[in-house]
């Protein structure tokens, strides 16, 4: 290498700045020291984070003979990702198009390098349990040519390389048709899960460099669990949002808040709102967190180096703000006569549920997502000629005011001819207590019947007389009912088995109605 001859140097100052120039007979460099004349302060920012985290070597800038320094390209602060997403329904789906179009964006693969996707296997059903049933997202990776991948555990199973699969048949790890030619060499260095329902041990989110991280349909801390949508309806949260979060070690839902739609004033929703209209909003929210915290670069920002989303005053806790979502089980959508499970919530229910609270539930859990399954809320009723029990499903329930003519059942003595009766029952699954029978009055509204739930009632000298209040829903209808082993139908064509009805004037003496649920007094 031939010596150095060195130049005069060049001193000067400009801008807050001190650059000092030192000229040989190679390329010349420049030395540049930057200081501000006030008192000096320090600001952790979150580039300054990810630097730390990933020393990443920075692109140098060619220098002219004039020692001007072309303007910098925009660098990414980490390498690009090659993600496994792991999801299985509909609300993963959006995840994964919003994903997959990011990567599109960018056909040089400098943020997404490679998409795999990691589903649960599809389980038997149908008649006969001779098909296989597998989820909305299984069919979206399929439509998007991306690597697919099936395990119910991820116990035993270490994660092959990006872009590989195991062979169906010979189960032999293989490289997929939309992997990259190097792909064989390149771990996954980010997992995205999205409502996939099984947890990822630290085992597994150690081998990958950025770890995890995990789209939440709800503002955490509140409605932590399996079911937000479903808790959301219940809980009658008027304004919700999503959250993006770090996946946690130990623990569901209790990761680093990365991003959160802000609260307040989060995002509005109608009071009618059902969990698919829901799912359908938060599903676009979460997308869009998602997306959002990718092109910032937030996965990769050390652990706890992050202090956002909403933190909950003692006033909002207090108002119960903050709830768990726990799983939706069978007996949440049964209705509950005898107050026996979900009717027991003080919370929710503190003087019993009524009309406008079983028409929420229908819409919180009534409503099956996608179509999936049967859809509705169950019970059992007793057949009036000959005594059985069969179980029906109310296929829809809306809260609507009672009419008068069955409003005023609980307060006369004979029983209108238009005004029938129905018993439904209840049976206590653990064998801990005895089945219990629910007579109601009902009458045909059209196709459709109406059933009265808490309507109020005063007594005044001794005299029980209805109150009139115009926002108070006190009944409930039902367009159409799904009775067992039978098809759907209208409502009150499927009550015709079950009616009691065959004297025209009834002693209200006569029949035990249940008059904890249809009727609430009120001073």
């Amino acid at each position: 290498m031939p010596p150095l001859i060195f130049r005069p140097a060049l001193l000067s100052r400009r801008g807050g700045s001190i650059s000092i120039h030192i000229c040989g007979t190679r390329q010349p460099s420049r030395i540049q020291a930057r200081f501000n004349s006030t008192t000096p302060t320090t600001t952790i920012t979150t580039t300054e984070a990810i630097k730390d985290a990933n020393p990443i070597e920075e692109d140098t800038t060619e220098k002219t003979e004039t020692n001007t320094p072309k303007p910098r390209r925009k660098k990414r602060l980490t390498e690009p990702l090659r993600i496994l997403f792991c999801g299985s329904d509909a609300f993963s789906c959006a995840s994964l198009r919003a994903l997959h179009a990011l990567q599109l964006s960018d056909p040089k693969g400098k943020l997404i390098k490679s998409i795999d996707v990691l589903v649960r296997p599809g389980k038997p059903a149908g008649r006969g349990l001779k098909r296989i049933a597998v989820g909305p997202l299984f069919h979206l990776a399929e439509e998007l040519g991306l690597p697919i991948h099936r395990r119910d555990t991820f116990t035993g199973w270490d994660l092959p390389p990006a872009g590989h699969i195991t062979h169906h048949e010979t189960g032999k790890i293989v490289k997929h048709r939309a992997a990259h030619e190097n792909s064989h060499k390149q771990p996954f260095n980010l997992i995205v899960a999205v409502s996939f329902g099984l947890f990822v041990p630290p085992r597994v989110l150690n081998t990958v460099r950025y770890g995890g991280i995990n789209v939440h349909p709800s503002i955490l801390p509140d409605l932590r669990g399996p079911a937000p949508l479903q808790h959301a309806i219940l809980y009658a949260r008027r304004r919700v949002g999503a959250t993006l979060q770090t996946l946690h070690h130990n623990d569901f839902d209790r990761g680093d808040v990365l991003l959160q739609t802000p609260y307040p004033p989060g995002i509005p929703v109608r009071e009618d709102c059902d969990v698919q209209e829901l799912h359908d909003i938060l599903a676009e929210e979460g997308a869009r967190l998602l997306v959002e915290g990718l092109e910032r670069d937030l996965h990769a920002v050390p652990p706890g180096s992050v202090k956002g989303g909403w933190r909950p005053s003692e006033e909002e806790m207090a108002r119960g703000l903050v709830r768990d979502a726990p799983k939706v089980r069978k007996a949440d959508a049964e209705v509950d006569w005898g107050c026996r499970t979900w009717g027991r919530d003080k919370e929710l229910y503190p003087e019993g549920w009524g009309a406008a609270d079983l028409a929420r539930r229908f819409r919180a859990v009534g409503v099956k997502l996608g179509g999936d399954g049967q859809a509705g809320l169950w019970t059992r009723a007793i057949t009036a000629r000959y005594p059985t029990e069969k179980r029906m499903i109310f296929e829809d329930v809306r809260a609507v005011r009672c009419p008068e003519r069955l409003r005023d059942v609980a307060g006369d003595v004979l029983i209108p001819k238009e005004v029938s009766s129905v018993v439904f029952s209840m049976v206590d699954q653990s064998g801990t207590q005895k089945p219990e029978e629910f007579r109601l009055p009902y009458i045909a509204d059209g196709t459709a019947i109406i059933l009265p739930i808490k309507v109020q009632y005063a007594m005044f000298d001794g005299v029980v007389s209805t109150t009139i209040d115009a926002s108070y829903m006190d009944a409930v209808r039902i367009e159409s009912i799904k009775v067992e082993g039978s098809k759907s139908k209208l409502a009150a064509h499927a009550m015709a088995e079950f009616k009691e009805d065959k004297l025209t004037m009834r002693d209200i003496s006569s029949l035990d109605f249940t008059m904890d649920i249809m009727t609430k007094l009120v001073e």
